[in-house]
């Protein structure tokens, strides 16, 4: 991969721990999550420090903890997000901006649909493909 950014390379290594956090977001029953409906965001799965919905089974709470584990805590969110049946999964990390700019993993089947949701939130960003139907995403 042709970049510097960390948050890239860790996708690239531990790209199976990432398909297993989407494939246990697939089997929740979207209509029960909270926020999906009022919040142009998305709906929060997980935030710091440790608060997950409560839809979040166990099994998925243990891989999304992994994750933030093995980036020494630095995934900040975890958002699934859909509208006129386009779904996005975000991890974002370094919420707060300590280290700089904010960057999300993003797994979309519609790059359009992605670059549509940060266009709609009037954010200057930076879109990467990382492989097959994952993106990163560099909010300035």
């Amino acid at each position: 991969m042709k970049t510097n950014v960390r948050y890239y390379h860790f996708f690239e290594d531990q790209r199976e721990l990432f398909e297993d956090v989407k494939d246990g977001i697939d089997h929740i029953d979207k209509s029960k999550l909270e926020w999906q409906r009022s919040n142009p965001w998305g709906s929060l799965l997980y935030s710091v420090p440790n608060m997950f919905d409560d839809e979040v089974q166990p099994s998925l709470q243990d891989k999304i903890n992994q994750i933030n584990d093995l980036l020494g805590g630095e995934l900040s969110r975890l958002r699934y997000y859909e509208r006129d049946g386009q779904s996005l999964i975000i991890f974002v990390f370094d919420w707060e901006r300590v280290d700089g700019d904010t960057y999300d993993i993003v797994y979309s089947k519609s790059r359009d649909a992605l670059e549509s949701y940060y266009s709609n939130r009037n954010v200057q960003y930076d879109l990467i493909k990382l492989d097959d139907d994952w993106y990163g995403t560099r909010i300035r």
